[in-house]
């Protein structure tokens, strides 16, 4: 199937410009922070999620870059000295988000995630030293996953926007977490729609 040409893209949301979903991205305030490990094959595709959430979270957020050709790496960039970093992904050691925040009762907390495939979101963690000694959380008993536009390896398994709104839902409360929940939704739907739309006129 013909791919939409990058100029009739938007060049904030990434889609199609008939479809651009800015207007709908929450603009939030939290007293946290989320770090996401971007790998660079991420950046050019329109199913990403977590650009949007730099967007949703002009102030407290930011994407750092992985696996640029020549381009070496450097955990040590994403850490913060006035937040705690936490690694939110649920490898076999995690521990519960909602029990290690209660044994920090005031703390604000780095939370760092990787953004990948599974794959190269599992090595991120191995593979740096900065974060050989960070927490590594995960977030039990959230449902199934509301991205229709990429299949997940496995049940159970959210895309990054999804698990980073869940961690802030229990970092930061219900309200965030409906603003960033209600927003994913309208993406998902509206690129839905386009592609039913695309895949009409192109047959």
């Amino acid at each position: 199937m013909r791919r939409i040409p990058y100029e009739d893209r938007c060049d904030q949301c990434r889609l199609n410009k008939k479809s651009c979903v800015c207007a709908a991205i929450p603009k939030l305030q939290i007293k946290n922070f989320v770090s996401i490990i971007l790998h660079v094959k991420e950046l050019k595709l329109t199913s990403n999620t977590a650009h949007f959430i730099e967007k949703s979270l002009p102030n407290h957020s930011h994407c750092f870059v992985r696996g640029r050709m020549n381009e070496v790496f450097d955990a040590k960039t994403i850490m913060r000295e006035d937040h705690l970093p936490i690694y939110l992904f649920p490898h076999e050691n995690s521990v519960e988000l909602a029990d290690f925040i209660q044994r920090h009762p005031g703390q604000r907390f780095n939370l760092i995630v990787p953004d990948g495939s599974w794959s190269q979101a599992r090595k991120v963690y191995a593979r740096e030293p900065y974060l050989k000694d960070v927490t590594c959380v995960k977030i039990s008993g959230v449902g199934e996953s509301q991205y229709y536009l990429r299949r997940a390896p496995h049940p159970g398994m959210l895309s990054t926007f999804e698990a980073i709104a869940q961690a802030l839902k229990v970092l930061e409360g219900e309200e965030t977490y409906l603003q960033l929940d209600n927003f994913f939704k309208h993406f998902v739907a509206t690129v839905l729609k386009s592609r039913n739309e695309f895949e009409a006129i192109n047959k």
